[in-house]
């Protein structure tokens, strides 16, 4: 019996040659490993005459065997659910292929990234290490400048305090007054009486001595501070205890927003009354 040769895409197996094309399809099943589903979208084909017939019918097959051809060939149509489940697994494996490199690139960068991180962490931990020595040797420094520094302080402390007995007995010895003497003399000099002294009110100068003058004593200026106002004095005709002296209602009767009563002396008192001349 004659021998017929299959090729299916490179691979060729060897049968007898059958008597149907129903025979031969089974034959290919067999052989490739198809279902009948599958064997049924086989395309059969051979060539003649440099033509490629295909066997579709058993007249088709019948007509292939009087030629006595001995080699047939077997496609895939595209239109074949064969095919596009071929296709499909085709596409599925490319695309595990494509999913699985991808997932090497992934974990490749993933550990150059660990081993820059551990590089990265490593060298900051020594920069951080080294700061914090240099901030515990600098913060050392700091505490021994502050301990010199009250040391040295004492130190001169107490050398001024020596030298100011030393003084104070020279001056004794010299019959220099001592400066707590000359702060009482000082104290002594601000409480003079007024008629001997020159001071100012108000920028009202006072300089003149045994006369008697319009004295408001005790009223308090609200602008030049004097406890005592001499001259002319205004009083705020809204306010409580707001008053002016002369001077200060030229310089600020603009500023305050209510109206001023002119008072005149309300009494007759002698120049030499106590006024707190440290606020005028």
């Amino acid at each position: 019996m004659n021998k017929l040769i299959i090729s299916f895409f490179g691979e060729e197996v060897t049968i007898n040659t059958p008597r149907t094309l129903e025979y031969l399809k089974k034959e290919i099943a067999s052989k490739f490993c198809f279902g009948p589903s599958d064997a049924a979208e086989i395309l059969i084909s051979y060539f003649t005459d440099l033509k490629k017939i295909f066997i579709k019918t058993e007249q088709d097959f019948m007509d292939f065997v009087k030629k006595k051809i001995y080699k047939v060939d077997l496609d895939i149509s595209q239109e074949s659910q064969l095919y596009k489940k071929s296709m499909q697994k085709l596409l599925e494996e490319n695309d595990k292929d494509k999913d699985k490199k991808k997932l090497e690139e992934i974990l490749t960068l993933n550990e150059e990234l660990e081993k820059k991180k551990d590089t990265y962490i490593k060298a900051k931990e020594i920069e951080i290490k080294k700061l914090e020595e240099e901030i515990k040797f600098i913060t050392q420094q700091k505490n021994n400048l502050i301990k010199e520094t009250n040391k040295e302080k004492e130190k001169i402390s107490k050398e001024i305090r020596d030298n100011e007995l030393k003084i104070n007995s020279l001056q004794k010895k010299l019959g220099i007054p001592l400066k707590q003497e000359k702060k009482i003399e000082q104290i002594n000099k601000k409480n003079t009486p007024l008629n001997i002294r020159k001071f100012k009110c108000g920028n009202l100068e006072i300089n003149k001595s045994k006369k008697v003058y319009k004295v408001h004593t005790g009223i308090y200026c609200n602008g030049c501070g004097a406890n005592s106002i001499v001259g002319y004095r205004f009083k705020c005709a809204i306010c409580p205890n707001f008053d002016y002296c002369q001077k200060c209602e030229e310089l600020n009767k603009d500023k305050h927003p209510h109206p001023f009563i002119k008072i005149y002396s309300p009494q007759t008192a002698p120049i030499d009354i106590k006024c707190d001349l440290n606020k005028i």
